[in-house]
């Protein structure tokens, strides 16, 4: 090939490669939207958007050992060291465990972000079975009742003191769960992650927009009905999706200020060596705080 040929090559080579970056096309053909943002670049391994929506819970492969606490209003950052494995309990409080690792000892975290990540107000839980306890009398007492519900053991149950307020305890070895808390009003916990698919409008908190997932991603007027930004996975590769993290949140996804919904994808390539870890991604509602207007 004549040198002249190779430098218009290299050039419409260069050229491409910078109208890709322009105007947002991947190289997989796809257009980036510009209603998505990516909240979470550094490879998440495991995260929960808390109940209401306003903060993220997660951790990544550089960070592992410690969860990371993200207010979404403000993109403050708080880290909860010796937290392995975590979920949220409530908007406000962490619960870190590990299953894998018989001498670790678990506790709950209460989440202030006016204060220091070294400030964490941290509550041990102690760890009895159904046999060295009147489970009746505990429940009977408790302030706030758990089922915890795992994929590798049986359900637990975990129960914070009434008297005591940073006293939780950790019972195990209950029979005929459902039975005993049939007259309790307790919250479960799922510490088994899955994939979302959702095959129905999902609804913002103030019911202005829905989100649907069909071919591609989408958020609605919920009135009119209308498009209002759209997130078009990788063509080539299959997509599974969680909204609102490895267990889906109360809103499903939703930011407590109805601006988008949070999401991940993963991806299944087939043969071949495994394809990166997606950041958690946000959809965004044109012109909603923090995010862009509307062409």
């Amino acid at each position: 090939m004549r040198f002249e040929q190779k430098a218009v090559l290299g050039g419409l080579t260069l050229c491409i490669f910078l109208v890709g970056l322009i105007t947002g096309c991947s190289i997989n053909g796809n257009v980036a939207s510009p209603y998505v943002q990516d909240v979470v670049q550094q490879e998440p391994i495991l995260w929960f958007l808390s109940p209401v929506g306003d903060k993220l819970l997660y951790n990544t492969t550089s960070s592992r050992g410690q969860a990371i606490v993200r207010v979404l209003t403000t993109d403050q950052e708080l880290a909860v060291k010796g937290c392995s494995l975590f979920s949220w309990l409530d908007n406000e409080h962490i619960y870190c465990y590990d299953f894998y690792d018989g001498d670790y000892e678990p506790f709950i975290v209460a989440v202030d972000v006016s204060s220091n990540a070294d400030d964490f107000q941290k509550s041990l839980i102690k760890e009895i079975t159904a046999e060295q306890v009147d489970l009746d009398k505990l429940l009977e007492q408790a302030k706030v009742i758990y089922r915890l519900s795992a994929s590798t053991q049986p359900d637990m149950l975990l129960i914070l003191d009434t008297e005591n307020a940073s006293q939780y305890y950790h019972v195990t070895g209950v029979n005929n769960l459902d039975q005993v808390l049939e007259n309790h009003t307790y919250e479960t916990i799922s510490l088994s992650g899955r994939s979302t698919r959702r095959s129905g409008k999902v609804y913002s908190p103030n019911g202005r927009y829905y989100y649907l997932l069909q071919k591609n991603l989408g958020i609605y007027d919920a009135i009119t009905n209308q498009l209002l930004a759209e997130f078009k996975p990788p063509p080539k590769y299959i997509s599974w999706f969680r909204f609102g993290g490895f267990s889906p949140n109360k809103t499903e996804g939703w930011a407590a200020d109805n601006s988008g919904v949070y999401f991940q994808i993963s991806h299944r390539s087939g043969f071949g060596p495994p394809l990166p870890i997606r950041p958690i991604q946000k959809l965004c509602v044109p012109g909603a705080s923090g995010c862009p207007t509307a062409n």
